[in-house]
């Protein structure tokens, strides 16, 4: 499968899977012109919108100084681990070649698919009660 920025061709798979993936969030549950106008402004606005047949990510990169960089990756969503993987290890290639020494940050709801990450090499640094919704853990 082939790593690839995002096209406005994309947008109704994409609507489709976080869609699938994202059920309770608070965008992706509203309707498709809603979602459509935020994924256009998103994919204007970041750095990397990437995709792969059945997942796709936003990677955002900021520069701190000269050898160190920050990195998070937003609205990761997937339709099989493989694909997931993949995509993973393109995000990471690319954040890697940004500096010196880089620092990536997810925070990912309690629903979203924390085993994932976990397997692939990723550690929960901390939990934040009530950040998306009320009741539910946030995983730094």
């Amino acid at each position: 499968m082939a790593v690839r920025t995002v096209t406005e061709e994309d947008f109704g798979k994409l609507i489709e899977l976080y869609k699938e993936f994202f059920p309770t969030h608070n965008r992706f549950s509203q309707n498709e012109d809603i979602i459509k106008a935020y994924l256009h402004k998103e994919l204007l606005e970041q750095d990397d919108f990437l995709i792969t047949e059945g997942a796709a990510l936003i990677v955002i990169i900021t520069k701190c100084n000269d050898t160190h960089s920050r990195a998070k990756f937003r609205h990761f969503a997937w339709k099989n681990e493989e694909a997931a993987t993949e995509l993973l290890q393109e995000a990471e290639s690319r954040v890697r070649k940004s500096a010196e020494t880089v620092k990536i940050e997810l925070t990912l709801s309690e629903s979203e698919e924390i085993e994932f990450y976990k397997k692939n090499g990723y550690v929960v640094e901390g939990e934040l009660k009530d950040h998306y919704r009320a009741g539910e853990v946030c995983f730094i």
